[in-house]
């Protein structure tokens, strides 16, 4: 028996919100989350944007 992965795809939709100092907030498939720099070991040891506000 064969699996037709045609047949098994779906769309999601995904949007960045925002992007400061502490994190990344995104939007996917209507369910928002927020990726903390310090929480995601993938974001560890990357640069972090700077704050806007002086």
């Amino acid at each position: 028996m064969q699996n037709d992965s045609k047949s098994n795809t779906s769309s999601t939709s995904a949007s960045v919100l925002m992007i400061n100092g502490q994190g990344i907030m995104i939007s996917v498939g209507g369910q928002d989350y927020f990726l903390s720099y310090n929480r995601v070991t993938a974001f560890r040891g990357c640069a972090r944007p700077q704050s806007m506000m002086c």
